[in-house]
C-alpha cells in the first residue's frame, strides 16, 4: 500500500489574467476523474460567446467531467467544463464572479 506522504502536494492551478482573450482554435488540455478513473485529453476551443463569458470545445467531454479545468499550454486555467456539449465558463467570467463576491463580502 501507499501513504499520501509518498507523493508531492499538487500545485494550485492559476486562472489566466482577467483581460486574457481565449481564441478560437486555441489548444487545451483537461483532466479529471469521471467514474473514479483519472483521465485527460487534448482539444481546441471551437466557439466563443460574444461577451466572452462562455466557450465550447472540441472534442466534447464525457459525462462526469463537469467542473474540470480547461488548461492552456502554459498550465493556466482558461475555463471550467459545465456541460457535456463542450460548454465552458471562461476564466473572464470566473474573475467577474469572484470580484462581485469579494465586493459584496467587504
Amino acid at each position: 500500500w501507499f501513504s499520501r506522504n509518498d507523493y508531492p502536494e499538487p500545485s494550485i492551478l492559476q486562472l489566466v489574467d482577467s483581460n486574457y482573450k481565449v481564441q478560437a482554435s486555441e489548444p487545451f488540455l483537461t483532466f479529471g476523474a469521471p467514474n473514479a478513473w483519472m483521465s485527460g485529453f487534448k482539444g481546441y476551443i471551437r466557439g466563443i460567446s460574444l461577451n466572452r463569458n462562455y466557450f465550447k470545445t472540441q472534442p466534447q467531454p464525457i459525462r462526469g467531467r463537469s467542473g474540470s479545468p480547461i488548461v492552456n499550454t502554459k498550465g493556466q486555467v482558461l475555463g471550467i467544463f459545465i456541460s457535456t456539449n463542450g460548454g465552458c465558463v471562461s476564466a473572464k467570467r470566473i474573475h467577474e464572479l469572484l470580484d462581485v463576491h469579494t465586493t459584496r463580502t467587504n
